[in-house]
């Protein structure tokens, strides 16, 4: 089971740390997957915006933002899931 920890440090919502996201300079359109793209087009875009994202200092805060605010009207790649994946990991945590 996945394990998410809200300890209290960080506002979650805080979003100044996307000022260091690796994703900064790359092309938008790697991470934002439109649903009417043919479905190897999709998984290519999120392959490579995980790519990317692997290498991002700030990777768990873009990860757990895209778990507490990029829901259904937010079909980006964050923290190297998708719209999908975090709804997933939502359920899987007891999230709705």
């Amino acid at each position: 089971m996945s394990e998410i920890i809200l300890d209290g440090t960080k506002d979650p919502l805080d979003t100044n740390w996307m000022e260091d996201a690796a994703c900064l300079n790359e092309d938008p359109e790697m991470f934002f997957l439109d649903s009417e793209d043919p479905a190897w087009l999709r998984r290519r875009k999120a392959e490579a915006a995980r790519q990317v994202c692997a290498q991002c200092p700030v990777f768990s805060e873009c990860r757990l933002f895209g778990l507490l605010v990029a829901t259904q009207d937010h079909w980006g790649v964050y923290g190297g899931t998708t719209h999908r994946e975090r709804r997933a990991l939502r359920r899987e945590v007891g999230w709705r």
